[in-house]
């Protein structure tokens, strides 16, 4: 099961929140917003909407970013997300 809301602008997909990963009662929430569209407070609209129906599901929204991610981590605040754990990041070079 996959839950989307999109914001449009000027008739095109703008900005998209997602649940990335549902494991029980805990839905993962991502995040892809269009680079012409970023700063203008659509994903946050995308974003809200997608808790909204997560939270009236009666399940658990969940955020993870990577702590470099600024835009990302911001966001997530102001949807009143705090943080609970931080992870370290592997990758391969």
């Amino acid at each position: 099961m996959c839950i989307s809301y999109i914001t449009l602008a000027n008739g095109e997909a703008a900005s998209i929140a997602y649940s990335s990963y549902i494991h029980e009662n805990i839905i993962e929430i991502g995040i892809e917003t269009a680079e012409a569209h970023r700063g203008k407070g659509l994903a946050r609209l995308a974003c809200a909407e997608l808790i909204r129906h997560i939270l009236e599901a009666k399940r658990i929204p969940m955020w993870s970013c990577r702590a470099d991610n600024t835009a990302s981590v911001k966001l997530a605040e102001k949807l009143g997300f705090v943080q609970t754990l931080q992870l370290p990041y592997y990758m391969i070079n």
